[in-house]
């Protein structure tokens, strides 16, 4: 008896060594006419998803009380270690530009739970996800965001930024951000080329962020995956892959969409809670636009997302435009 319930036990970890793991890099470089460093500059993330089998129940238990969870979901658990860095737009001067957005990094780690649905047969329409994720780390020079920025520029021969003296003081910070996305429409569009449109609305509360957000998009695709679509660093970090055969066959799909954010709080424009700080007035609502393509050989997945954003704090110089790389695969050993 003992022998069967410490095997019950070991389950769970030894089923855990299959999943999704998910890297995103985003840079203002890739922004087509953008000036290069200015505002969010640039973005890493890693974040992993582990097979629905090795959520313990417990888990599986507390994810039923989140909101839109629908009878017959499945759970997954997953963790996430990111940074991001923000400077302004002259970053060759040494002086604090007062009416600009002031130097600022946030590294972080956090823990996630991801609950799936998809409706039986070949009908997605009412698939769902959602993701509820909670994110702990430090601001400031403990970020590392000043080491980074200038061991990149360093390897490029790029200018060096200058002043990063000025940033806040370190920090800690915690946010919880969930978001729910569904599948509102699909249909074929010719031969294999399917389409889809999936809708989200989400939140963040914390002393990093507290916004809403709601956003659409719209895919069309060569043998489009049932999936709940791509990701950037700013959305959410678990990417629910396909539960369908995905074969040895490739599949690609573009798509394009929007978002409006509600904000609230943003630490990164508003300046920290605890130390006085370098803060701009930050704009109420901020908008973005996004347009990509997606490629997936097998377990393997790779897509590029351009996205604008809209002004985020009174007097910026325009818009944003950034890229986000990812690079996605599911693995087993």
């Amino acid at each position: 008896m003992r022998t069967t319930r410490n095997a019950a036990a070991a389950a769970p970890l030894l089923l855990a060594a299959c999943g999704t793991t998910s890297i995103h890099f985003e840079n203002d470089i890739f922004g087509a006419g953008n000036r290069s460093d200015r505002y969010y500059t640039s973005g890493f993330r890693v974040s992993s998803m582990f097979d629905a089998d090795a959520t313990p129940e417990w888990m599986r238990a507390a994810a039923s009380a989140t909101p839109l969870y629908e009878r017959g979901s499945t759970t997954q658990i997953g963790a996430v270690v990111a940074q991001e860095v923000y400077t302004p737009e002259k970053i060759k001067l040494r002086r604090r530009i007062e009416d600009d957005r002031p130097y600022a990094g946030w590294l972080y780690a956090g823990l996630l739970v991801a609950n799936a649905g998809r409706r039986a047969g070949e009908h997605p329409v009412g698939d769902y996800a959602s993701t509820f994720e909670v994110d702990v780390g430090v601001t400031g020079a403990a970020s590392l965001a000043e080491d980074a920025q200038k061991l990149v520029h360093d390897w490029t021969g790029s200018d060096r930024p200058r002043g990063w003296r000025h940033q806040a003081a370190s920090e800690a910070g915690i946010v919880g951000t969930y978001e729910y996305r569904r599948r509102l429409a699909a249909g074929e569009a010719f031969s294999q080329m399917d389409w889809d449109v999936l809708g989200k609305v989400g939140a963040s509360l914390g002393t990093i962020h507290a916004n809403a957000v709601g956003g659409l998009q719209a895919r069309l695709g060569w043998r489009l995956p049932r999936d709940f679509g791509v990701n950037t660093i700013h959305t959410t970090a678990i990417e629910v892959p396909d539960d369908g055969d995905r074969g040895s066959s490739p599949r690609w799909y573009v798509f394009g969409g929007a978002d409006a954010r509600a904000v609230g709080r943003n630490a990164f424009l508003d300046g920290p809670l605890f130390h006085d700080g370098h803060d701009v007035d930050k704009e109420p609502l901020v908008a973005e636009l996004r347009a990509g393509i997606a490629l997936e050989f097998g377990k393997f997945r790779i897509a590029y997302t351009h996205v604008h954003r809209t002004d985020e704090f009174e007097g910026q110089d325009g818009g944003q435009r950034f890229g986000s790389l990812s690079i996605g695969w599911t693995w087993d050993f």
